[in-house]
């Protein structure tokens, strides 16, 4: 075969491709979804439930491989001021002028996480 007749080919093929794994947009699925829809909390809200991310499309949003760092914080083990400021996509310099000590407990006030989480 001569490359004039593999470059449609290959061209056909590509399409086929796309078609297969390219997911259909549903127009009516998506109006009647996005009533439901709460931006604060970045779900679904339904009528007794909620639809949120799942651990790990949290981990892709948050940019935080669970792999090296595990999603729960147990008793005594609390998270570093640096992967604070990440998270919140802050200067570690910012979030230590924050930090407060409060009962012999060095942290940051919910106010202050809240303002932050507005801005982001």
């Amino acid at each position: 075969m001569s490359e004039l007749t593999q470059r449609p080919m290959a061209e056909s093929l590509r399409k086929k491709v796309w078609e297969s794994v390219e997911p259909e947009v549903q127009p009516a699925a998506l109006s009647a979804l996005s009533q439901y829809y709460d931006p604060p909390f970045r779900c679904f809200t339904f009528q007794g439930f909620q639809l949120a991310p799942t651990l790990e499309e949290y981990e892709r949003l948050l940019a935080i491989p669970f792999d090296k760092s595990p999603p729960y914080l147990f008793k005594g083990h609390y998270p570093s001021w640096t992967s604070m400021a990440r998270l919140f996509k802050m200067l570690k310099s910012k979030v230590l002028k924050l930090r407060k000590n409060q009962n012999g407990v060095k942290g940051i006030s919910e106010a202050a996480w809240e303002e932050r989480l507005q801005q982001l």
